[in-house]
């Protein structure tokens, strides 16, 4: 590997890591919101709610893409306790 891509590499760490948390801050905000509402408020809502959490998960594909990182996939099922 040249020493300026090894240099860029190095650069990219701290601006993956500033992107990173800036999406996970705006996604953390987000969903606080919407469990602030009222059940009511979150019925009527729902298209909202929606469209914001298609529009978070677009952003945090694109910056994985972005900087290559790999989401291992996930089964839902798995990780939420149904009773």
């Amino acid at each position: 590997m040249n020493s300026s891509r090894k240099s860029l590499q190095v650069l990219m760490t701290p601006l993956l890591w500033v992107l990173s948390c800036s999406i996970i801050l705006r996604m953390n905000r987000q969903v606080k919101e919407w469990g602030s509402w009222n059940r009511l408020k979150s019925f009527l809502q729902q298209r909202e709610i929606k469209d914001g959490i298609d529009r978070l998960n677009r952003d945090l594909n694109a910056a994985m893409r972005k900087y290559s990182v790999r989401r291992e996939p996930t089964n839902c099922m798995m990780e939420t306790n149904i009773d």
